[in-house]
Order: C-alpha cells, then structure tokens, then sequence
C-alpha cells in the first residue's frame, strides 16, 4: 500500500488549488470520507468563484509539482505564518537561490534551492511582485550591420541596457578597440557598467572582455559554467568577480539569466520584465530561438514582448526561417530586433511576417521600449 503524507493524506488525488485551501481540521480529520471529498469539492469551487477574496488561513506545507518522471511531494517552506493566498498566481523558479530573489521571498522561508526539473507552483502566493520597469534603453555599441555613421563595425555583437535597477553590457565584441570606442563615441562611460553579460564562448562576443576590464575591474560578469577554466581565471585577474551561471537565476530586479541552453554550444539569454512584457536579448541563438524563447516564457510565466540579437539564420533555408517567423508570431512575440547573424534574407522574410514590427538594428541603434506601439 503507497504511503501518504501525514499532512496532506492521498497528496496527488486533489488539485493544487484543493489542496492549498483544505483546512488544517480537514487534513486531521479526513482519511479519503465521502463528506471530506463533498467539502473540499465546495471550497474548490468556492476558491474558483473569487480567486482574489480567500480567507486568511495557518498553512503548514506547500506543494512542488514535480516533472512526471517525479513523484509529487510536500515541502513544509512557511510554517505558522499567515499569508493571503491568490490561487492564479504562479512563479516559476528552477536551480536559483530563492533567497537571491529580491522582494520576493518571505523571511521565514526554508528553501534554498530547487532543482532544474522542479517548479514551485505556489511559489507566487506567497511572494511579493516588485515593480516592473516602464522603460528600457537598449543601445547597440557593436554590430556587423551599420546604423549610425562614425561607428566602427565587425562581425559581433555588444550591447548596453539601461533602465532597470543596473546598467548592464550584454557581450563585448570581437574586441576592445571596437568596443572601448564605439562606447565613447555614444558617450558611455565604461565605469557606469555594473553587470557584464556574456552569452557564450566565441570570440566575437567576447573578445573586448579584457579591455573592458582593464577599465572598470569592478563590474560583476555572468558567464555559463561551460567557459573553460583559463578564461575565468584571466577574468579575476583582471578585478572582475565572476559568476557561473547554470540554471536560470536573477542578475538583479526584473533582470534574470535563463541560464545555460543548447548542448553542443551552451548559450545563456537575458530577461527582462517590464510592464508591457519580457524582453529577450539574445547572442546568437545557437540552441535555435524558438528554445530559449519558451525557456524564458516558462521561467517567469509571461510574454515576449520583444527580442533583440543574433538570430542564427545567416544560413538556413528560406522554408526554416518562415516556420520559425510564424511560430514567434503564434507565441505571442510583439517586436523582433534582428541583427548580427540573422542575414538580409531572414530580415526580408520577417518584415513579411511582422511588418512594421521588424525593427532594423545595426550600430549604433538605440531602442526605447517605451516608443514601441
């Protein structure tokens, strides 16, 4: 016979809502009962009829819901301690410190880790949602693709975001010189940038690294756990504090990692929540777009409301960039950015997709979230 929670008896018969909002007399009380089933069946339906109105209650356990090659189970996370619940709201956190989390996580909360295939699904009743960003400046510093003269360009990719809680450089170029300069000649200061994102390995996203450095050594970089050990090492020479990035983690407020995507070449995205949406900022998609797009959809339960970088569609056939053109429109994508390797043809064939949402990029190109209608 399969044994049973002595909390929450028969844990995987009952929906989540059910068993969130039975009382701690039912749960002592009620072994499986036909009236035990008839009442919780009520407070289902009552939970349904005003989602936003439920009673303050003493909750013991909160469930995590397990990949269906795991077996459902509970986890006691805020013991004693009365919270307003709201059924439909859901958060999902996969291998970060919940503790990282900012303005999210109560003070009485026990978990400190969560694993890749495991999704907190109550996590949202008992957080607080911070304020999300109306506007945010995206200005590309390199490019292989011109936008405004006087601007140096290569094959890479660079670009600064402003706007949230810190000012971030997502990848460094092929190199510093290009890097360094373009930057001063859009009248960014390297010593203003506080977080260093860089996608993955290749040269062309990282070779302005150690430039950059050698500017402003205090800046915190985030790079997948894949870079070899010399590269990381070279970094924290140079002043910098490295971060290994794994599972999808926060970087700061409405900032987050979707952490190391793809097998062969393991890429990391940047997420951005904003009122109106995420925004996607990719290298170049080598684990193809459409994964890290659903990656980052299912991470912080939203929308793309706009994706800028490398598309990786410099060589794909015609038939493969119209599929992944028409997949992005049925998920909800409101804007595409492309650049870097993304090609005149898949440019072409997604002005015919997305019209006056395809937004031309090259360097030198500032983007304002807030201007997008």
């Amino acid at each position: 016979m399969r044994k049973t929670n002595p909390i929450v008896p028969n844990l995987r018969a009952w929906p989540p809502a059910v068993r969130r909002h039975r009382t701690p007399e039912s749960r002592a009380t009620s072994h499986g009962s036909r009236a035990s089933i008839m009442q919780n069946k009520a407070n289902f339906q009552k939970c349904k009829t005003n989602r936003n109105l439920c009673p303050e209650r003493t909750y013991e356990t909160a469930t995590l819901r397990y990949s269906r090659k795991n077996k459902a189970k509970s986890n006691p996370i805020c013991k004693n301690e009365k919270m307003n619940l709201n059924p439909c709201l859901r958060i999902s956190y996969e291998n970060i410190a919940l503790s990282d989390a900012p303005k999210r996580i109560p003070a009485k909360q026990s978990i400190t880790m969560v694993s890749r295939k495991t999704t907190l699904s109550t996590l949202g009743n008992y957080c607080k949602m911070p304020d999300m960003k109306e506007n945010i400046r995206i200005t590309v510093v390199c490019d292989n693709n011109p936008c405004k003269e006087g601007l140096e360009t290569g094959w890479g990719f660079a670009c600064v975001i402003n706007g949230a809680e810190k000012t971030i450089l997502f990848d460094t170029g092929p190199d510093g010189s290009m890097l360094l300069g373009n930057m001063r000649k859009l009248s960014i200061d390297p010593a203003s940038i506080d977080v260093v994102v860089l996608s993955h390995i290749h040269g062309d996203h990282t070779g302005g690294l150690d430039d950059f450095l050698r500017e402003n050594g205090r800046a915190t970089v985030y790079l997948p756990q894949s870079f070899p050990k010399k590269f990381k090492k070279n970094a924290v020479g140079l002043g910098a504090k490295c971060i290994e990035v794994v599972q999808p983690m926060p970087i700061c407020e409405n900032v987050y990692s979707t952490g190391q995507v793809g097998k062969l070449i393991k890429e990391q995205a940047l997420v951005i929540q904003t009122e109106r949406g995420l925004v996607l900022i990719v290298g170049c998609a080598h684990p193809g777009l459409a994964q890290i797009v659903n990656s980052a959809c299912a991470y912080l339960n939203g929308r793309v409301f706009l994706i800028v970088g490398g598309f990786h569609l410099e060589w794909s056939t015609k038939m493969g960039i119209g599929r992944l053109a028409s997949l992005l429109r049925r998920l909800g994508v409101g804007f595409v950015a492309p650049c870097h390797c993304c090609g005149d043809k898949a440019r072409t064939l997604f002005r015919e997709c997305f019209g006056q949402n395809l937004i031309c990029v090259g360097a030198g190109k500032v983007i304002d979230t807030a201007d997008l209608r």
